[in-house]
């Protein structure tokens, strides 16, 4: 009777420190198996308690029906447990799962590792990145002529900072404003074309050669400039690249250089003249002298008084203006020649050359006083 109650007693507390058990670890597979047991093994406590009892009570009908439901939950329970078997048998042991573990805090490290690696190499090259960017513009910001960069809707992208000296504005103020803000020859006739025309081409990373037009700057001044566009295809976009080269100065430079030319050309009729003076002086001599002889002889015509006598001097008076006015063109043209003005050019009849050459020529019979 003792063997029995501790039997019954064990079987009773089996089941419920497996039930324990299950509730808190639901994670675990296999859970009927663990209702089958804990059935079976009540069933087999209940079995021996009776079996104890019987002893002084006769209740073998209920003893009969405990054992056949003992019977009826025992053989699922085996048939059960030898389909779970296998499956069982493929559960990983605490060393297998240890070694898992083990593995798996290893990949964990090295991807902690890697990722601490890719995190340094990321910051490296963001560090490259920023020095290249820093140094490229402070070649940018440099370089002695502008640049700007246009998308392909014709706004400003970029500007540099010889651009802000160049045309008054600042990057700020021109972002996104069209291009024909500062440059009118690029009016936006879909600005992308006006571009890609000047440009030269789809995709073009060369630009064109360098082409004379005209700038605004914000004071509203223009100014002449020679441009040179290139063009670069960046996905499904383009952008264009602007260099600007201010000509004001060499325009100044070649307005200096012309007056300087002039002024060399100046000089040089002076020397010229210095070194004609002797000839000038007996070229003018000509005429007077010439004068001189008509005016002596109409005073003595006119002192005789006759008709004859006032023909004549009227003849060599006209003469002697004739000269006079002859002295006066030799004035007149010695005085263009020497003025400081611009050369100019004018096409010459090459009669009236041959007619002055004659007229030089001649001039000692001219000047000689009448009988």
């Amino acid at each position: 009777v003792i063997a029995d109650g501790l039997i019954a007693f064990s079987y009773y507390s089996i089941p419920a420190a497996l039930g324990y058990f299950a509730l808190r670890r639901r994670d675990l597979p296999f859970q009927g198996v663990f209702a089958l047991f804990i059935l079976f093994i009540l069933a087999c406590g209940t079995t021996h308690l009776l079996g104890a009892v019987t002893l002084w009570v006769p209740i073998y009908r209920l003893n009969a029906m405990v054992s056949a439901f003992t019977a009826l939950v025992s053989v699922p329970t085996a048939v059960t447990l030898w389909l779970l078997l296998p499956e069982a048998l493929a559960l990983p042991s605490q060393e297998q799962l240890t070694a898992v573990n083990r593995s798996l805090s290893h990949e964990i490290q090295e991807r902690a590792r890697i990722e601490q690696e890719i995190r340094r190499m990321n910051a490296m090259l963001d560090e490259r990145v920023r020095a290249r960017t820093a140094q490229l513009q402070s070649i940018l910001d440099t370089v002695p002529d502008a640049m700007i960069v246009v998308d392909d809707r014709g706004a400003v992208d970029s500007f540099s900072v010889a651009a802000e000296r160049l045309f008054g504005y600042t990057a700020a103020e021109v972002r996104g404003q069209d291009i024909s803000l500062l440059i009118p020859a690029l009016q936006p006739e879909g600005s992308d074309g006006a571009l890609a025309h000047h440009a030269g081409g789809n995709g073009q990373r060369a630009a064109r050669a360098p082409r004379v037009a005209s700038g605004q700057r914000k004071d509203g001044t223009s100014f002449a400039m020679e441009l040179s566009i290139g063009e670069v295809q960046h996905g499904d976009h383009h952008l264009f690249t602007c260099f600007v080269h201010d000509l004001t100065e060499r325009q100044q430079a070649e307005q200096y250089a012309q007056m300087l030319r002039a002024e060399l050309a100046h000089v040089a009729r002076l020397n010229e003249m210095g070194q004609l003076a002797s000839g000038i002086a007996h070229e003018l001599n000509q005429p007077l002298s010439a004068t001189s002889n008509y005016l002596a002889a109409s005073r003595r015509l006119l002192d005789r008084g006759d008709a004859v006598a006032l023909e004549g001097a009227r003849t060599a008076t006209e003469r002697a203006v004739a000269q006079i006015q002859r002295a006066g063109e030799i004035i007149q043209r010695l005085r263009g020649f020497v003025k400081k003005s611009d050369p100019e050019r004018k096409p010459e009849s090459v009669l009236g050359l041959l007619e002055e050459a004659g007229t030089l020529a001649n001039r000692g019979d001219a000047a000689a006083p009448p009988a």
